[in-house]
């Protein structure tokens, strides 16, 4: 990742995010249940091929409004609007990190390969109205911590 980008994500990261998530809330540290045990079970099998049909979902709508910047793990260049079945076959393999930035929204999503949540940074408040209307119909919340 260019030094310039890489700069830009690390302020990004740094900003408030909200969270979209399998989830309606986050669950409480002290809380009854049996979050850890319940989170491996759906980050596997078709669970997690389903979970993360949804996180590629969300974004391919998100696309729909917005440029996205993709960078992939370890890459040293974004890519801009990459096909859509690209950025699908992306997020599905679940094989990288991936930071999407929205250039006109100056906001970050961050699609972590070990979660059952990304995380929304900076987000405007129409941009965070919109995130939540969006990740309605793939069956996900949108929370802030």
């Amino acid at each position: 990742m260019a030094n310039k980008d890489s700069a830009r994500i690390d302020e990004l990261l740094s900003k408030p995010h909200w969270v979209i998530d399998l989830l309606p809330r986050q669950v409480p540290a002290d809380g009854e249940g049996q979050f850890f045990a319940v989170e491996q079970q759906l980050l596997g099998g078709a669970r997690g091929a389903a979970l993360r049909h949804s996180f590629a979902s969300f974004l391919l709508m998100l696309n729909c409004y917005h440029d996205l910047l993709v960078f992939r793990e370890g890459g040293a260049q974004g890519k801009t609007n990459p096909r859509p079945a690209k950025l699908e076959r992306w997020v599905e393999r679940n094989q990288e990190h991936l930071c999407v930035v929205l250039p006109s929204e100056d906001a970050l999503v961050v699609v972590p390969t070990d979660s059952t949540c990304m995380a929304l940074h900076n987000p405007t408040p129409e941009l965070l109205d919109e995130a939540r209307a969006i990740a309605s119909t793939c069956g996900l919340f949108v929370w802030q911590p």
